[in-house]
């Protein structure tokens, strides 16, 4: 509600694209998952209850299960969008600083603290409670001479007030003087947009590439899992088997992965740590592997 329904100051304090940390997509697989549930919820409510339960339970094991088979072909996508954007953002950001004649000073000094911009948004704005904080100022400093004049004349010359500067005829308040320098609130806005999403952006793609880093960490973890089960199973055990064919198809999911992965990590400008994992070696274990459990399936 901040972030929108009040006035500017809110929407710079409280927008999404503001938060530290957010990244440019946060929220929006929460979105897709209540999305599902709630047209789902809708088709099965005349459902008996213990048919409804396992309907849900079985969508949602689909869910889950479809989501990682395509945890590496998503997270690629969005790594390769999110790159493109970032780039785009960059560029627009340069071409705003050269229309406005701004360089990296100037643009980093609007960037401190966002309380400038909320400060400059309080002394051009004009709603109807600071309109009425305006007009009884106006009347206060029109009777404010009246008594200052008056209390000077009762008291000794040493404790008079005198004159005071609001009287003066050049003196403003805050929200009657233009904004310091040559840019005006709305040019602050622009600017502050701009590096905020550019700010997001690289956000997101740090996210990505730890998101993917621990993909493959658990893929390798699983791998490992089924190996020591392979081993504390008997040579002539049926089980055995079932887990080599599951083996199998994990290795051969962990070699696409990697070769997916690899490249991602080595995108020109990603400026990402390498992945240790990663090397040569892991590709060689994983082919063989690849072929000792097929041996154990052939036997």
């Amino acid at each position: 509600m901040h972030a929108k329904a009040h006035d500017l100051k809110c929407e710079i304090k409280w927008g999404g694209g503001n938060q530290v940390g957010a990244g440019s997509t946060s929220g929006e697989e929460v979105e897709q998952v209540n999305s599902f549930l709630s047209r789902l919820a809708i088709t099965t409510k005349f459902m008996s209850k213990p048919a409804r339960t396992n309907m849900l339970t079985l969508q949602c094991m689909a869910w889950n299960k479809t989501k990682e088979d395509n945890m590496c072909s998503m997270l690629c996508k969005r790594f390769h969008k999110t790159h493109a954007n970032l780039a785009k953002g960059r560029e627009s950001l340069k071409v705003l600083q050269s229309e406005l004649l701004l360089d990296e000073t100037q643009t980093s000094g609007f960037m401190m603290s966002r309380t400038g911009l909320r400060v400059d948004q309080g002394k051009t704005d004009t709603s109807k409670r600071r309109k009425t904080f305006r007009r009884r100022i106006r009347e206060a400093k029109t009777k404010l001479p009246a008594l200052l004049n008056e209390d000077d004349a009762m008291v000794e010359a040493a404790d008079r007030v005198g004159s005071v500067d609001v009287f003066k005829d050049n003196h403003g308040f805050p929200w009657q003087l233009p904004c310091d320098g040559t840019v005006g609130i709305l040019t602050k806005k622009r600017i502050f947009d701009k590096v905020m999403a550019v700010r997001r952006l690289e956000e997101e793609e740090v996210i990505l590439l730890k998101e993917m880093r621990q993909h493959w960490k658990s893929l390798r973890q699983r791998e490992l899992t089924l190996q020591n089960a392979i081993v504390e199973e008997g040579p002539d055990s049926g089980l055995r088997c079932i887990l080599s064919r599951k083996l199998n198809t994990l290795q051969m999911q962990l070699k696409g992965v990697r070769e997916a992965y690899l490249q991602i990590f080595q995108t020109p400008g990603t400026h990402a740590e390498p992945l240790i994992e990663l090397d040569d070696d892991d590709g060689g274990k994983c082919e063989s592997s690849s072929e000792s459990s097929s041996d154990d399936e052939n036997v």
